[in-house]
Order: structure tokens, then C-alpha cells, then sequence
């Protein structure tokens, strides 16, 4: 990760894990981190990457042309919710969310991250809420980003 600054200067991303709960309903996500961007931390400080210098996130433009096929986070999350298939789409976006504050800069060009979502049938009586499980999602996401480069 980090090769944003350089591939000089880059470390190495790797497979995550982290889950979220609220409410009796609980997320969970991995994630395998090969990103351009630095990895932050719930503050926005740089934790892992090119940019750790003083703390605060750089975003210089790649050195080279042969960054750009070989970047990505690929992220799933899951949960156990009585979901259709629209509203599983729409827990994968936010699952997305998590690359966006976890990662900086995250989407760039030189980037192919996705998030999946699978949902499986809950226990008796569990009524989940999309809204939560949507915030848990993003930040389920977050945390195995982070996890996958040991923070």
C-alpha cells in the first residue's frame, strides 16, 4: 500500500478481518489490501503506506505508468438479515464506504475496488434494521482494511 508516494516508499498491504455490532445485528468483513493509497486510521493519520511522514496524508502523483494494473481492496461483507437483492446491493455500497475512510486516497484510476455483500437467513425473531447494518457495514470494512496491514 501507500505506492501513491512511490513504489520506492510502498509496504506491504495483506488479508484482513473486522466486524462490526449494534442493536443484536452484527457485520462482518474481510478484506485483501493491495492498495495505492495509505491505510488511516479512524482519525485520518496515515498508518500504513508511503505518506507516514509527520502524520498527516500526501497524495503526490504516481512515478510510473506500471502502478496502475495491479491495485486494488476487494472487500465482502456479511450478515445474517432477511435481505432482497436490492437492499443487498445496497449494503455492499456501504460496505464500500469503509475503502473511502480507510484508505487515501481511495478509487483512484490506478485502483479496481469492490465491495460484495452476501446476507444469510437470521435467527427466529432477529428484525434487522438496513440502516444500521449499512453504518456497520462501512465500518466493518474500515476495520479489516486496517487489520490486513496489522493496526
Amino acid at each position: 500500500v501507500g505506492k501513491w508516494g512511490g513504489l520506492d516508499n510502498a509496504v506491504s498491504g495483506g488479508l484482513g478481518m473486522g466486524h462490526a455490532e449494534a442493536e443484536g445485528m452484527r457485520v462482518a468483513a474481510i478484506a485483501v489490501v493491495n492498495a495505492v493509497g495509505d491505510v488511516v486510521g479512524p482519525d485520518g493519520n496515515s498508518i500504513a503506506g508511503s505518506s507516514v511522514t509527520g502524520g498527516r496524508v500526501h497524495s503526490p502523483r504516481p512515478e510510473r505508468a506500471e502502478v496502475a494494473p495491479v491495485n486494488t481492496v476487494l472487500a465482502l461483507v456479511a450478515t445474517h438479515a432477511r435481505l432482497d437483492k436490492r437492499e443487498v446491493k445496497w449494503l455492499a455500497g456501504r460496505g464500500s464506504d469503509g475503502i473511502t475512510v480507510s484508505i487515501r486516497p481511495a478509487h483512484t484510476r490506478y485502483d479496481g475496488d469492490v465491495c460484495f455483500a452476501i446476507a444469510a437467513p437470521p435467527k427466529e425473531g432477529l428484525e434487522a434494521d438496513l440502516d444500521v447494518l449499512g453504518v456497520l457495514a462501512t465500518e466493518a470494512v474500515a476495520a479489516a482494511i486496517r487489520n490486513a496491514v496489522g493496526s
